[in-house]
């Protein structure tokens, strides 16, 4: 899966209910979408909606709107960033 492709039902949701895959490592390039897409929200929500871990690593362009990277789990947040700054951050967990 990558980018947008976890706002449809596929590939996702047969992934998670069909092959039972509980790991998903999502490459992105997405742009928050107050209030109702914000990364980390949204990627958040996806894990424990579908008890997933979920790994979402996102471009850093703070300026474009293009930020958030984490990693989620069923019962929350592990880690995330979420930066205005101009460095990127490699999660340290």
């Amino acid at each position: 899966m990558t980018c947008f492709d976890v706002l449809f039902k596929e590939p996702g949701i047969p992934l998670v209910e069909d092959y039972h895959v509980t790991n998903i490592v999502f490459p992105t390039a997405w742009m928050d979408a107050l209030p109702l897409l914000p990364a980390i929200g949204f990627h958040s929500s996806f894990a424990r909606t579908h008890r997933v871990n979920f790994l979402s690593a996102n471009i850093h362009l703070p300026h474009l709107r293009f930020d958030g990277t984490g990693l989620y789990a069923p019962g929350g947040a592990i880690g995330f960033h979420y930066g205005r700054g101009n460095k990127s951050c490699l999660l340290n967990l």
